[in-house]
């Protein structure tokens, strides 16, 4: 009898042992799937903004508005916008759209001052991180006149959206809001939003 409940319990311990092992192993195998595809994804997307590089010559204002047309695929630029202010809050509805109007021409204007810098660039992704909750995908990108090292931070719960980066460990949002708030400050809010719409604030 007690050989018997010996025997039985040793059994369910190893069956329990052989269903935690199963699902340790498909835990692995989904994260390294979803790794897999965020690499795709990462890649895809930075590939996209590389071919802008190269495009033949356009006017500042065409790159810029290139950049626009692919943005959205991959940053979440409202998002972005609204960590970029620090009182975001507090605005009306009204002054939000025009902030958001702005931050938008602003980052086409950044991106295409950048490839007047830096030239054509070649962006590869070096892998996919997880850390407390927040997935980052770390990029390695060289240019004809530079090179950098670049980390997407991607918005909690969403499968590929990016919600901030950083470029050779330069916060961006953090950086943009020292930035906003002087300006807005010294110049008011539509000050700010005049700096931003005509790319002021990229001029070399």
């Amino acid at each position: 009898m007690t050989t018997g409940v010996r025997q039985g319990e040793e059994a369910g311990i190893t069956q329990r042992f052989r269903i935690g092992l199963a699902a340790m192993a498909f835990l692995l195998v989904a994260g390294v799937a979803v790794g897999d595809t965020l690499t795709r994804q990462a890649q895809g997307f930075a590939d996209r903004l590389d071919a802008l590089s190269q495009a033949a010559s356009p006017s500042r204002s065409a790159r810029a508005q290139a950049f626009l047309e692919v943005a959205d695929a991959g940053f979440d630029l409202r998002g972005m916008a609204a960590a970029s202010l620090g009182d975001h809050a507090t605005l009306t509805p009204e002054d939000k759209a025009r902030y958001l109007t702005a931050y938008r021409a602003h980052m086409g204007f950044v991106f295409a001052e950048g490839v007047r810098r830096n030239g054509v660039t070649a962006t590869r992704v070096l892998g996919v991180r997880t850390s407390g909750g927040r997935t980052t995908i770390h990029l390695d990108s060289t240019a004809e006149r530079n090179a950098w090292r670049s980390v997407w931070i991607l918005c909690a719960g969403a499968a590929f959206r990016i919600c901030d980066a950083e470029v050779d460990g330069v916060r961006v949002s953090t950086q943009q809001r020292r930035s906003f708030d002087g300006i807005r400050a010294r110049d008011g809010f539509d000050g700010l939003i005049r700096a931003l719409r005509s790319g002021a604030l990229v001029r070399s």
